[in-house]
């Protein structure tokens, strides 16, 4: 079998589920990644890269990983689907390690090829006359090492024995050790001077090599990161804190986490909670420049930020990309930040009150507010001031004429944001692209017959929905009537007067002011960037095309001196060549089923 290139754990043992707690534990430590999480859950002890020089090792922590209840679980499985690497072997069966016994048993069965072996499941192997289970593990451990040794001759259990490799092994994890250690720097400023012009490149590499091999480099964070890492406790510990605190997804579960170490949930929380005391003690004992680096990264996170935002601060730092454990254990002290539901693209300290507070501030002033007043309380909640508009846009509003207009909650109330913060009348189809969620097509006839139904909006013919308060706008009405007291929506009459309906509810009482149509503005001649006054019998009336948008003023003096009452309409009848306006209450039970509205 030629050498293969990345072989990992599971090409030459698949099924690590059957293997026990301590032994995953082993493998999890022999063949560990810098940066990694301790590979505790099967498929990622699986997809742990085989390294040279621990053959050995592996095949020793396999085998003692197997017990009778094991081969129980694996016997319906042929060996190929044990030892996957089985079948790029081909030819002739060769065990050089097997005892004697155990090849004779595999010849006179009529094994004696990779292919005629890999075929038989442990279950026709244990039919075997003098087959147990503790020769079927026997036999696994053979094959393992076997592979092994076939796929790259540096991950021999032979090479591995030679007492140069073992010294050199040693001497490697020696060296890593004292580095991770000491707190002078002293030995790692030695190495990084020997990077430098005035010494012959093969020392300058050599030193580089050196350090990015123990995967610390020039970056003295990231060698107190580690520190931090080993100080969670021992491998089951340490697991339990990376796979419970250090994620970007969702984190494993307590249940997983306590199948795979064999104990219950309430010791995986003491677990997860010991490492948790341990980190953050040894966190306050770190050097200050680790302390530094917390804080700032704390400060420009934020309450919340952007994935990429964090993944570019750690670029910036030096530190690996995520998912590396050493910079995940940075975010979690700066914050700890977690991924919001609903938004996995961002991280936040508190993603339920962040959401819930975005909401909330969304939704005041009636759900359309200026954009401007938005960010800057995004901002006092916490988020950078770069990443404000960018969390706007995640969230169910949307922008119109620097107004943010709320689209949750029902669909009728979206619509009169709506077509109060554009000011004119919509198309269905128009007011569908604003209310349906993006990429929605939305349900035009839904939609129509919903506000057909709604005395808020008033019905114009091509030009679609307007609200209902805008009566008194430059077109007729469309079913002909005039007056306030057909109930229908007013419009210039022949003597060219214009009529203006204000449903009277909460808001008006209570003195709020309210949008009107341009074109209604125009007709009165108040002209851009201007406000006008008009006076009536019962005080006076603004009406205003100064701001974002044209505005009526406060009617409430009015309406409590015509004496209207919730539900009945206001009717403020503009003259032609006068400036003085009439107004006319139509109690509830005349207005009724009419057109008009706030």
């Amino acid at each position: 079998m030629q050498a293969e290139p990345g072989l990992v754990l599971g090409d030459v043992f698949a099924p690590c589920e059957a293997l026990a707690v301590t032994s995953r534990l082993e493998l999890a430590t022999l063949l560990a990644v810098p940066g990694r999480p301790t590979a505790i859950l099967p498929a990622d002890l699986a997809a742990l890269p085989m390294h040279r020089d621990i053959g050995t090792e592996v095949r020793h922590a396999i085998v003692s990983g197997l017990g009778e209840r094991s081969i129980e679980i694996l016997s319906g499985l042929r060996l190929r689907e044990v030892v996957p690497a089985m079948t790029a072997a081909g030819g002739d069966l060769c065990l050089v390690s097997a005892p004697v016994r155990l090849q004779g048993l595999i010849e006179r069965n009529g094994a004696a090829t990779w292919d005629a072996l890999g075929e038989l499941t442990l279950a026709q192997i244990m039919v075997w006359s003098g087959v147990g289970p503790r020769t079927a593990i026997d036999l696994i451990g053979e094959v393992v090492g076997a592979v092994i040794a076939r796929a790259d001759p540096g991950l021999s259990p032979k090479a591995a024995d030679q007492p140069a490799a073992r010294k050199l092994a040693l001497a490697h994890a020696d060296f890593a050790t004292l580095l991770g250690y000491e707190r002078d720097g002293a030995l790692r400023t030695a190495i990084a001077d020997l990077d430098d012009e005035q010494h012959p490149e093969e020392v300058r590499a050599a030193a580089r090599r050196l350090f990015g091999a123990l995967g610390n480099g020039d970056n003295a964070c990231l060698a107190h990161l580690d520190d931090l890492l080993l100080a969670a406790g021992d491998e089951r510990d340490r697991a339990v804190f990376e796979h419970r605190m250090l994620s970007f997804g969702a984190p494993v579960t307590l249940a997983e986490l306590a199948m795979v170490l064999g104990v219950g949930s309430e010791r995986v929380r003491q677990l997860r909670r010991r490492a948790v005391e341990r980190v953050t003690r040894a966190f306050e004992q770190s050097p200050g420049r680790l302390g530094t680096l917390v804080a700032a990264t704390s400060e420009q996170f934020g309450e919340g930020a952007p994935v990429e935002s964090v993944v570019d601060h750690l670029a910036a730092q030096k530190l690996p990309a995520v998912p590396d454990s050493r910079s995940l254990l940075l975010v979690w002290l700066a914050g700890p930040y977690h991924v919001i539901d609903d938004h996995p693209g961002w991280l936040a300290k508190d993603p339920d009150a962040l959401v819930a507070e975005t909401r909330q501030l969304l939704a005041e002033d009636g759900g359309v507010r200026p954009l401007a007043h938005v960010i800057k309380e995004l901002e006092r909640l916490g988020l950078a001031p770069e990443h404000c508009a960018r969390w706007l846009a995640e969230q169910p509003a949307r922008i119109v004429d620097d107004l943010v207009v709320s689209t949750g909650g029902p669909l009728a109330d979206v619509a009169e944001r709506i077509l109060s913060a554009v000011g004119r009348a919509l198309s269905v189809p128009e007011l569908c692209t604003w209310t349906a969620p993006a990429g929605a097509p939305g349900d035009a006839a839904g939609l129509r017959a919903l506000l057909h139904r709604d005395p808020r909006f008033v019905w114009v013919g091509d030009a679609g929905f307007e609200l209902a308060e805008w009566a008194g706008g430059t077109e007729g009405d469309s079913d002909g009537a005039t007056g306030p007291e057909s109930g229908a929506r007013a419009g210039p009459a022949a003597d060219g007067r214009l009529w203006l309906r204000i449903e009277i509810d909460d808001d008006v009482l209570g003195g709020s002011a309210a949008p009107v149509p341009l074109p209604f503005v125009e007709a009165l001649g108040v002209r851009t960037g201007s406000r006008r006054t008009f006076p009536t019998r019962y005080g006076p009336v603004a009406v205003s095309n100064d701001g974002v948008r044209p505005m009526r003023g406060s009617v409430r003096p009015v309406a409590l001196a015509v004496g209207a009452a919730t539900g009945d309409a206001l009717v403020l009848d503009f003259r032609p060549n006068q400036d003085e306006a009439v107004v006319t209450c139509v109690p509830l039970a005349r207005s009724k089923g009419t057109a008009g509205g706030t």
